[in-house]
Formats: C-alpha cells, sequence, structure tokens
C-alpha cells in the first residue's frame, strides 16, 4: 500500500508530538533530579539556612537552572536572578567538571560594609551602595591531574575581568576539599583538618599557566573624584602612591632584564593613572610549584615572597 502525502505528513506530525511528550517528560524528570540533588546537596553540607532558591528547571541534556537565589552572609543576603548549570560531571561524587553562569546578582555592598565585611568597605567608601552584575565559571579536571579554571565577571558601574588558569599536579580528592569550604564557613566541620588537606594540595599544584584580563573603568573614575589626602610630612599622598606597587629596582634584583623592568612598571603606572584595560600572562616553559616547605615554622609558605618575584619566576608580560 501507498502512502499518500496527507498520510506521510500525519505520519511526521505523530512522530514530533510523541518526541515533543518524551522531551517533556524527560525534562519533568530531569528537573525533579536536578531539585533533588540541590537539596540533598544543601542539607548535607547544613546549607538550607544560608541557601535559598524559588525554583528549578532543567533539560534531559543536563543543563538546570535555578531561579532567585539567595546567600546570606551574616543576616545580609546577597541576591542572584538566576544561576545555571551545564557541562556537570555525574560520574562522581564530586564534580570533575562544570559550567556555572549566575546572572543579576545582586550584592548590598553598603549593609555588607556596615557589617564589617572587609572586601565591601573600601567599595563602600567609593560611593558603592550595591553592585549588579553577571558572573561565570567553570573548571574541568582531566584525569591526568590538569585543572583549568575559567572566569569571567562584569558590573556596568565598575568593571570586568577575565581569567584562565592552568594548573597541574592536582589529586581528584582536591575538588572534594574545595567543597568542604561552606561546611568550614557554616562551623559544620573542623577548620584545622581543612587547612591541612588545603596545604596538602597547594604543595602539589603547580603552575602552568595563566592568562588575566581587567578593566577597572568604573573603579578608576570613582576614585579620581575622590578629594586627595592631605599631604603629610614624608611628601606622600594617595594619589602620589599611584602606579608604586611595583619598583623597578625590585625587579631587577629579583631577575629581569633592567629593559623588561622599566617596560612593565611603565605599562602598570599608565594603567593606574588612566584606568581602562590591562592583561598579564605567563610564559612558562613548564609548571612551576605555587607553594615551598618553610623550613623555619614547619607547613609551606607561597613559593613567590613578592609580586616582582612572580613576574619573574613566570616569565609575565603585561599588555
Amino acid at each position: 500500500m501507498k502512502l499518500g502525502r496527507k498520510h506521510a505528513a500525519i505520519g511526521i506530525a505523530a512522530v514530533i508530538l510523541l518526541a515533543g511528550i518524551g522531551w517533556f517528560a524527560a525534562g519533568h524528570y530531569a528537573t525533579r533530579t536536578a531539585r533533588d540533588e540541590i537539596d540533598g546537596f544543601l542539607i548535607r553540607n547544613n546549607l538550607k539556612s544560608v541557601i535559598s532558591y524559588g525554583d528549578i528547571s532543567a533539560t534531559p541534556l543536563g543543563k538546570a537552572t535555578i531561579t532567585d537565589v539567595s546567600v546570606k552572609v551574616g543576616n545580609i543576603p546577597i541576591k542572584c536572578d538566576t544561576v545555571t548549570l551545564s557541562g556537570v560531571d555525574t560520574n562522581h561524587d564530586t564534580p570533575r567538571s562544570a559550567n556555572v553562569t549566575l546572572s543579576g546578582i545582586n550584592v548590598p555592598v553598603l549593609d555588607l560594609a556596615r557589617t564589617g565585611v572587609q572586601p565591601a568597605i573600601p567599595l563602600a567608601k567609593l560611593g558603592y551602595q550595591s553592585m549588579r552584575g553577571r558572573l561565570n565559571l567553570s573548571y574541568d579536571l582531566s584525569n591526568k591531574g590538569k585543572l583549568t579554571v575559567k572566569t569571567h565577571g562584569e558590573d556596568s558601574q565598575a568593571g570586568s575581568w577575565d581569567m584562565t588558569l592552568n594548573l597541574s599536579g592536582i589529586e581528584p580528592d582536591a575538588l572534594a576539599t574545595l567543597a568542604a569550604i561552606p561546611m568550614v564557613l557554616t562551623g559544620q566541620s573542623n577548620e584545622m583538618n581543612l587547612w591541612r588537606r588545603l596545604e596538602t594540595t597547594a604543595m602539589n599544584a603547580k603552575l602552568a599557566d595563566l592568562e588575566l584580563s581587567l578593566n577597572d573603568s568604573g573603579i578608576h573614575d570613582r576614585m579620581q573624584k575622590l578629594p586627595d589626602e592631605s599631604i603629610p610630612a614624608s611628601g606622600n599622598s594617595s594619589k602620589a602612591n599611584q602606579g608604586m606597587a611595583l619598583n623597578e629596582t625590585s625587579l631587577v634584583k629579583a631577575g629581569m632584564a633592567p629593559s623588561g623592568a622599566r617596560e612593565i612598571v611603565t605599562k602598570i603606572s599608565g594603567w593606574t593613572e588612566k584606568g581602562g584595560d590591562i592583561s598579564l600572562s605567563t610564559g612558562l616553559d613548564r609548571p612551576i610549584a605555587l607553594m615551598r616547605p618553610d623550613g623555619m615554622r614547619g607547613g609551606t609558605q607561597p613559593a613567590f615572597d613578592s609580586l616582582e618575584s612572580f613576574l619573574v619566576a613566570t616569565k609575565a608580560k603585561i599588555h
């Protein structure tokens, strides 16, 4: 029997309808699964009183969207319109890859500053009452211990950043250690035990590559509008000290060629004076350790004791 065009169209429509029903059912199952996973994580880590959300939706392809998210810092809520999760590794208890996007973040800077939250205090002094922006963070840990972290953030009244970080020597347990930090912050885990685990992770970690770009246009404009401090006896002031964080002589003593030191200091001084874009990229031939043993006190200490030593050791370039 030969099917006519009408019958073929009906057949195609039926297939599309069945596919749509299947997709809806799979989406419903995915949403329920995502809700269970997130609620389970919050309950196991005693975070239900700290983190709350409005609703969750998920697709069969593994993308979940969480709306009206609130995270309390003390009694001050930091709110986010939507949190989108994708690319989450579900084959391990602690995912070895994930992509997280936070849209419509609202940080009540002034309220946080009043409660003594340190990062908010200098921003409040610049006149920020709140900050609203967007943040993206993704990471991927390979079977060979290579961890790639990418992040982008922006606020229309402050600026933006982009960063790509590649580390080697990262054990899978390191991610579980990082996941335990919320429990320490809420007093549900022993801080000393976590510190020892982080110390071990840091000792094994090596820096393979770093690319960082900053734009401070909004913050710089506000800084320029602040009245300069009266000049003390030493002859220094807040504006007079801009661009002096790096010292050309210190760079040369750390091992950099004088011409290279002069170029870096000139670029950073120009950036602190004019604001805008600046970027840093390392030029490593092979990964280098981030931490070293502390022979005097035991434990570990950073492999770099200054910004100058970091720039020299990583063969960094400023653009």
